[in-house]
């Protein structure tokens, strides 16, 4: 049956057959190999990006963050000539009324933690002026709060291209860092937030419980103390050097600090049983 059922198709049947075969078969390659061409082109364009990073990441160790802006392509829109503004710059203040309604609204979207919508419109400000720096910092801010820490860290180092002397930057790069454990990373770059900025207790904080994961413990015992020094009577800060100083075998000097915590908070029962311990 089947073959009487083809014996009884028109010549002309199979050759409209064999064209669209030959169409359909002619669309798929031309499909792949614009595909392949992307991928290629795609793959290209993420080396590339990745090795600008690295670099920048080896500038940061050298604390050469000039160099490190300059690679990422947008120290040179730091400082704009006033005096010489040319039709681009001209239509960015333009829109700089628009930008900042805009910026107003992204401010509310981020206070209401609705980071979708603050997304797409920071991207869309970013389109009309790319190196708005309030803008870059927003947009990392947004992807570190929704836990995209991949995406976070290169927007930080984009933001830090544009304000490079911005210790909360560098602070947030190494919170980026540290969630994709990338501890030699975040440790620079919570190190050179601290040399920028030593006034946060946050910051020494940060770098010393990172130098205590990637085994540093004598560093980061120091850390903490260097932070106890500007705030005495931080009991969180005197745990921790109450704890390392007890793992590093240094046993009279934990006595001190605890007993130093029970000065603050003489009902804390849990320093009592450690000092206890310590002490038999």
């Amino acid at each position: 049956m089947l073959l009487e059922f083809i014996q009884n198709i028109s010549l002309d049947t199979w050759y409209a057959a064999m064209l669209y075969i030959c169409l359909f078969s002619f669309v798929l390659i031309v499909v792949l190999f614009v595909k392949k061409h992307y991928d290629v082109v795609h793959f290209r364009a993420r080396e590339k990006q990745k090795e600008i990073r690295d670099e920048f990441l080896q500038n940061l160790k050298k604390e050469n963050i000039s160099s490190a802006a300059s690679d990422l392509g947008f120290a040179h829109q730091k400082n704009i000539d006033q005096g010489s503004i040319t039709e681009s710059n001209r239509a960015q203040k333009e829109n700089m009324r628009e930008v900042n309604s805009a910026m107003r609204d992204i401010e509310t979207q981020v206070a209401r933690e609705n980071y979708h919508q603050a997304e797409s419109e920071l991207i869309r400000v970013l389109s009309l002026v790319p190196y708005h720096k309030k803008a870059h910092e927003r947009l990392s801010f947004i992807y570190l709060k929704q836990g995209m820490y991949s995406r976070a860290e290169a927007a930080y180092i984009d933001a830090i291209a544009l304000d490079s002397r911005n210790a909360s930057l560098y602070t947030n790069l190494g919170l980026a860092f540290y969630n994709q454990e990338k501890m030699k990373d975040a440790y620079d770059s919570y190190a050179y937030a601290l040399r920028l900025d030593d006034t946060k207790i946050n910051r020494y904080i940060n770098l010393a419980q990172v130098q205590y994961q990637i085994g540093h413990k004598k560093e980061a015992l120091k850390t903490f103390r260097q932070a106890l020094k500007k705030d005495p009577k931080n009991v969180q800060l005197l745990r921790f050097v109450g704890e390392i100083s007890q793992e590093l075998g240094e046993k009279e000097d934990a006595i001190i600090v605890y007993r130093k915590i029970l000065e603050l908070e003489p009902y804390n029962e849990e320093i009592v049983l450690i000092l206890q311990k310590i002490e038999s």
